[in-house]
């Protein structure tokens, strides 16, 4: 699988797909068997990548896709619940694991931070907005 093929993938979990079919083309991904889908489950994918991290960082590590990896499956996210995770997962790792990616973590986790500061702010009028143009 080429290098874009990878990023795709991790990057293109927002579209429409049923989640029920994520394990199976996550397995095939990590086989080597499937080019980029259009999957939506950012939630499976986050705990499939701590499932499988072993393999996924014997597979990439020295190379920028285990960072994509940790991007495409954490960055999405916008609640303590799953910055609390996030971190949880990354510190129960060997850090001499994570040197290579250890700013990407971090940048991630800030992502995710500013996502949950983003939405604790502004909920309010964007409800307000949406239920006055009739969007909600």
């Amino acid at each position: 699988m080429r290098s874009q093929d990878v990023i795709h993938l991790f990057g293109a979990l927002g579209s429409n797909f049923k989640v029920t079919f994520l394990p199976f083309f996550l397995q095939q991904f990590l086989n080597g068997r499937l080019s980029p889908q259009k999957l939506k489950a950012r939630l499976l994918l986050w705990k499939y990548v701590q499932a499988n991290w072993t393999t996924l960082h014997k597979r990439y590590v020295g190379t920028f896709l285990l960072g994509r990896v940790v991007t495409a499956s954490t960055e999405p996210f916008s609640s303590e619940e799953m910055a609390q995770s996030i971190e949880a997962f990354f510190s129960s790792q060997k850090p001499e694991d994570l040197t290579s990616i250890d700013r990407t973590i971090r940048q991630s986790l800030e992502t995710v931070k500013s996502n949950i500061k983003w939405i604790t702010r502004d909920r309010a009028a964007v409800a307000a907005w949406l239920n006055e143009h009739d969007a909600a």
